[in-house]
């Protein structure tokens, strides 16, 4: 197997790890599942996932010493840190309150708006091929949202009230995240080690994860600790695989293959919840959102063959 094909098999290997994520989040958080005789919220779900992620990680921590933690950028660290616990919060909510694959195909929105922050905050270019592309992810979202169908029932001032705003939590998910992206471009360019990005967030997120969740908390049972468990697992695998094909191919050419998140997605959650949407607007909108990121992959490959 070459190179490449290593690198699309771990990408697509770590995609169908989160596709599973997905769908056991949806399933302790849904109000008619019958685990849910003692449900949690996803405040404690973000908080219980990161808690059991920093212990699988402190045998690191010990083994790397104290000059690990040392920073000259703790206010960037936080702000960093305070996006990603929101980025997750909001994910989850979407996840609990939307299809997953509506859910899904808004998240992919992400690139594009870590696009515009670039150009917002980072003051970089955006030539003629990432204009595109911001184009078609802003239509291929607005297709999936459908904000326009409210005026086109009879009673359209009622249906303003009562539209659907839990639509935009995985897009608000998506600008969270593209933030903590943003700040961990900063912090490289500053010289902080991918290492230390990574203590920094998977420790630091259970503390602040705990804020919100003890707004509503309660212990969860020995069942539900062992499946956010294996939620944790599957992301620590997923992470890793992430890695390792970033290892074997480039990330604007992986890039495209995230796009297998999706597909892994509407196969469990048509199994498991007998969620697929047969909707023309919907699949239509994921194309363009996929086109995309294919051209704005395309325009990273042309630049570095230049």
């Amino acid at each position: 197997m070459s190179i490449h094909l290593r690198g699309i098999f771990y990408k697509m290997f770590g995609c169908a790890c989160f596709a599973i994520v997905n769908s056991i989040i949806r399933y302790i958080t849904t109000d008619d599942m019958c685990i849910n005789k003692n449900i949690l919220s996803f405040y404690q779900i973000v908080f219980w996932e990161n808690i059991i992620g920093a212990m699988l990680l402190f045998p690191l921590i010990l083994k790397q010493g104290i000059y690990i933690w040392i920073t000259k950028w703790p206010i960037l660290h936080i702000t960093r840190i305070l996006l990603a616990v929101s980025g997750m919060l909001l994910w989850y909510a979407s996840l609990k309150f939307m299809p997953i694959t509506q859910a899904l195909a808004l998240s992919f929105t992400g690139p594009i708006l870590s696009l515009l922050a670039a150009k917002l905050f980072l003051k970089e270019s955006i030539n003629h091929f990432r204009f595109i592309s911001i184009m078609f992810s802003i239509i291929g979202a607005f297709l999936i949202i459908k904000p326009y169908a409210m005026f086109l029932k009879q009673d359209s001032f009622n249906q303003l009230f009562s539209f659907n705003i839990f639509i935009f939590l995985p897009i608000l998910s998506a600008v969270s995240f593209s933030g903590t992206k943003i700040c961990d471009r900063v912090l490289c360019a500053r010289g902080e080690s991918p290492k230390l990005l990574t203590l920094y967030l998977l420790i630091f997120m259970a503390p602040i994860s705990l804020i919100p969740a003890m707004f509503n908390w309660h212990m969860p049972s020995v069942k539900l600790l062992l499946i956010i468990s294996i939620i944790s697992l599957l992301s620590t695998i997923a992470y890793l695989s992430f890695a390792k094909a970033f290892t074997l191919a480039s990330v604007s050419f992986l890039t495209p293959f995230g796009f297998s998140k999706l597909i892994f997605s509407a196969i469990v959650a048509y199994i498991a919840f007998d969620e697929f949407s047969r909707k023309y607007n919907f699949w239509l909108g994921v194309i363009l959102i996929f086109l995309s990121v294919i051209i704005s992959s395309y325009f990273d490959v042309l630049k570095k063959l230049k």
